[in-house]
């Protein structure tokens, strides 16, 4: 630090900013101690049974709309699965002889549809 900055920080000075009461550190256990036994007095509230009734029952409805959803959602998966392949085959059939047979073809063909696709060394 130089010199003109060292002159700076002496011409502060050494003066306290904040002011408190003048008793307010003698007070300060006495308060606390009051508030705190203000606060030990005050009854604890204790739940009322009726109040955990109901939030069982709202977990319990959660949980039973979640399982609703999940089997919904599973059954409409199935029924879509089964459209699909009925899609599927409704196409295949519509196909002239020649293309069934070219695609029964590329279907043997294919490495990752063989079955015996484990014994080739690749």
């Amino acid at each position: 630090m130089d010199q003109n900055n060292y002159d700076n920080l002496n011409g502060v000075g050494k003066r306290m900013p904040y002011n408190v009461p003048v008793d307010f550190f003698a007070k300060l256990e006495e308060n606390v101690m009051r508030e705190v036994k203000a606060e030990m007095a005050q009854p604890v509230a204790t739940p009322r049974p009726r109040a955990w009734l109901s939030k069982g029952f709202t977990r319990f409805s959660i949980a039973a709309a979640a399982a609703l959803a999940v089997v919904v959602g599973y059954h409409a998966l199935q029924s879509q699965r089964a459209d699909n392949f009925t899609a599927v085959e409704e196409a295949f059939a519509n196909l002239n002889e020649e293309d069934q047979e070219y695609l029964l073809e590329v279907y043997q063909e294919d490495v990752f549809m063989d079955e015996d696709a484990d014994e080739l060394d690749i």
